[in-house]
């Protein structure tokens, strides 16, 4: 993509993903696009019971789960699910063709140390701005 969007599909920032949903065709589906600070338990609930919107979130997998590797994994997943009465969350993203269940708590953690990227896109993301995802997630309004 032009405008230095991407690099081989990876977005490193919230706002241009969010500026990439608003101006593409994906924009049909989506009546609203907004970035918000990490939600809490009750809000992914509430969220997940609704009709009109999902959340996307970024976060460093292993595998089928969460880790915490300071964003040298990072991936959005969106929340697809939780544990009625519990902690968990379920999670569905590129690298887990069924998804998984992880612990709302690890999920939060593994957001909130997004610092670094992988070494393959590093002169990358120094070169548009540095990483953006820490803390955040993208609501998507239908």
């Amino acid at each position: 993509l032009s405008n230095n969007l991407t690099r081989d599909g990876e977005f490193f920032d919230v706002k241009k993903l969010e500026r990439l949903i608003t101006v593409s065709r994906v924009s049909e589906i989506f009546r609203k696009v907004e970035v918000k600070h990490f939600p809490d338990l009750t809000v992914i609930h509430n969220t997940v019971n609704s009709s009109s919107c999902c959340i996307l979130i970024p976060f460093d997998v292993v595998g089928n789960g969460v880790t915490c590797r300071s964003g040298a994994s990072s991936h959005w997943g969106v929340v697809a699910g939780y544990e009625e009465g519990g902690e968990k969350v379920y999670v569905q993203h590129s690298q887990s063709l069924g998804g998984f269940v992880c612990e709302y708590k690890e999920l939060k953690e593994s957001n909130a140390q997004l610092n670094t990227c992988g070494r393959k896109y590093c002169d990358y993301v120094e070169e548009v701005g540095g990483m953006n995802l820490k803390g955040q997630c993208i609501y998507l309004y239908v």
